[in-house]
């Protein structure tokens, strides 16, 4: 990378080049990567100074991008709201998603004699996790009907034990596509320019329906409804065609400064109503204004006030 000096904070020892065969074989030549063999601090003696090669790797907010939704909507009526519905919850109105964890665990065979025991891999196990994605529901329960749709039309009705969209007079192959959604999770580096870590998420489908309770208690305050949903999905993790659909999205992501977005128009003027009523700052100010002679004097004041004092008001 560029820029690996800046003496005497930065040296040529603090960050790996990105031509080397560590970085390279392990594909982090667009983000800085510390060299972790040089300047611990916790052995014999650290220096401060060589503070930068002790900065921690922070796990960065994951994003979270859908590839598909069910094609199955495309045959129901209002199909494009509930794509759009969708990909929505996922993307924008999603608080929060956690669950996504990949692990290996090794499995060993032992040898013993005479109080010895040695180990020998014998398998070898890989964990990965199921996302549950968090959201807040928008009075209409849009999101809870979208959930309601998805789950009793395209994956499984409780009374005819198939999904509902067997009524229609074309209900298409009713493949696994036509049931669940596909979604790109990944972390970026610190620098967002790559892709840190990527998993594939492939014919996801929610667990269950938003639960609804009809319940009366005049002593506690109304709720939020929150729909906390789990969802299936084949997922495959940080493989190159994984992480290259990932790269695709984070390139496709317009950096700006969120603090220079203009204000919309109507945000500018107050409304109608508002505009009408006495009473108000603009209102008073205005009718003042019109009481200013041209001569820098003000009426029923008895004196004249010089045109620069005016100010604004002239």
């Amino acid at each position: 990378m560029a820029n690996n000096t800046n003496l005497p904070h930065r040296s040529a020892d603090t960050l790996y080049s990105a031509s080397d065969e560590f970085v390279t074989a392990l594909g982090l030549e667009n983000r800085p990567v510390i060299k972790g063999e040089l300047h611990g601090v916790y052995g014999w003696a650290g220096l401060v100074y060589n503070y930068l090669n002790q900065q921690p790797h922070l796990e960065q907010m994951g994003w979270c991008f859908q590839l598909t939704g069910p094609a199955g909507f495309a045959r129901l009526p209002a199909g494009k709201t509930f794509a759009s519905l969708c990909k929505a919850f996922f993307e924008n109105r999603s608080q929060s998603f956690d669950g996504l964890r990949l692990t290996v665990d090794f499995s060993f065979q032992s040898v013993e004699w005479t109080g010895h025991i040695m180990s020998i891999p014998s398998g070898a196990t890989r964990s990965q996790g199921s996302v549950t994605h968090t959201a807040i529901d928008v009075e209409g329960e849009v999101f809870t009907k979208l959930f309601d749709v998805w789950g009793r039309w395209l994956i499984m009705d409780p009374e005819l034990q198939n999904a509902k969209i067997v009524i229609l007079d074309d209900p298409g192959p009713m493949l696994l596509d036509d049931q669940s959604c596909s979604n790109i999770y990944f972390t970026p580096t610190r620098n967002m320019r790559d892709v840190a870590h990527a998993a594939l998420n492939l014919g996801m489908m929610p667990r269950s329906l938003v639960p609804i309770e009809i319940k009366r208690d005049k002593s506690s305050e109304r709720e939020m409804r929150s729909i906390q949903m789990e969802f299936t999905g084949l997922l495959e993790w940080d493989t190159l065609a994984v992480k290259q659909i990932a790269r695709t999205f984070l390139k496709r992501l317009p950096m700006y400064n969120p603090d220079a977005v203009a204000a919309p128009a109507g945000f500018l003027n107050p409304s109608a109503t508002v505009n009408g009523a006495k009473g108000g700052t603009i209102p008073q100010m205005t009718s003042e204004k019109a009481r200013v002679t041209t001569s820098g004097a003000v009426a029923d004041q008895g004196g004249a006030i010089p045109a620069a004092e005016v100010g604004y008001l002239g």
